[in-house]
């Protein structure tokens, strides 16, 4: 009988790390990665975006077995330690499954958006795109900071409760079809803040519709860890360390967008600047237009980040974290499985 053809079913693996991580294909993930890596102390990496932090258990578990896997999840709003602490339980689970894992980590700070944010970084790019001076984008971080604070203690809120069940389980649920999202409007190109009576009664209905068929109390909880959003993050300025850090980075990016591309427009071909317009778009048009800034800015932010880690001059948390990251890939040419955190 003659041999038989091997099949090319499996992932097209041909790095000697598979490196698994949430986002997608077109994702700040992939971009940091792919620009980073390019070192000759680190292995060639196979970038897998997962989509979603859930779905990084089970890709860890279909590539595993056919490369080392480095892990790297958002923070999501959990404190450093419950990162720290679930990162550790997930590594141990496969590598009690004979899974080779050289790390399972969660960044320092909420997702990898907030890795955009320092001024250093944000500021250069901004002023470049748009056609501004600094202080424009520091008045426009302002308003759209003003504007997100119920957004930000509202998703705070959500994932807090939510964690307490399932990781899974969507916010939707909770928010009982009440928007967190700021209003625009471009009479005056300013994101106005939600209405947060609205949003607490969303999640006191929810809450309690959760509580009945759950048997959860902790589900009614939701307006409580609101409200405890609100009054921590009032007060939050351009100045605050925490919105870089700990809030969702990826809206903070998104308003900014919006509102200096509605103010300035977008530098584009020839130095030609076309002002956005966004009131009365719906969710699909709306998301197609800042698709397209986005898509427009993300190289030049992974580029002025990946410079300042290799000229040594980023955050030194930053640079500690990513040096951290960097010796955990270094080990795959270790002999001996294990995990490290």
């Amino acid at each position: 009988m003659a041999a038989a053809t091997p099949r090319e079913d499996h992932y097209p693996l041909s790095g000697q790390v598979a490196l698994l991580c949430e986002g997608d294909l077109a994702g700040y993930e992939v971009a940091l990665f792919k620009r980073w890596a390019r070192n000759g102390e680190l292995p060639r990496l196979d970038i897998l975006p997962a989509g979603t932090g859930s779905a990084l258990f089970g890709l860890s578990d279909a590539v595993g077995r056919e490369r080392p896997i480095f892990v790297m999840e958002d923070r999501d709003f959990r404190t450093v330690q419950e990162a720290e602490d679930d990162c550790k339980g997930l590594a141990k689970k496969r590598t009690d499954r004979a899974i080779r894992v050289l790390g399972w980590r969660a960044w320092r700070r909420n997702e990898i958006e907030n890795y955009f944010l320092d001024d250093a970084l944000l500021l250069p790019v901004m002023t470049d795109a748009f056609g501004c001076k600094d202080a424009d984008v520091r008045e426009a971080i302002e308003q759209v900071l003003r504007a997100l604070v119920p957004c930000q203690a509202a998703l705070l809120a959500s994932y807090r409760v939510r964690r307490a069940w399932t990781r899974t389980e969507p916010a939707a649920v909770l928010m009982r079809d009440v928007s967190r999202r700021p209003v625009w409007d471009d009479a005056d190109g300013v994101p106005h803040a939600p209405d947060v009576p609205a949003i607490e009664a969303g999640f006191d209905a929810g809450g309690k519709a959760l509580a009945g068929s759950l048997d959860l109390a902790v589900a009614t909880t939701a307006v409580a860890e609101f409200q405890a959003g609100i009054a921590l993050w009032s007060g939050v300025s351009h100045a605050s360390p925490e919105w870089r850090v700990d809030w969702c980075g990826k809206e903070v990016l998104h308003w900014l967008r919006v509102t200096l591309s509605a103010r300035f427009g977008l530098t584009e071909s020839r130095g030609v600047r076309t002002r956005r317009a966004w009131s009365g778009l719906n969710r699909r048009a709306w998301d197609e237009q800042d698709r397209a800034i986005e898509k427009a800015l993300q190289p030049h932010l992974v580029q002025a980040l990946v410079a300042a880690l290799q000229a040594r001059n980023a955050d030194p948390d930053m640079l500690a974290e990513f040096d951290a990251i960097a010796a955990g890939l270094a080990a795959w040419r270790a002999p001996v499985a294990g995990a490290e955190q």
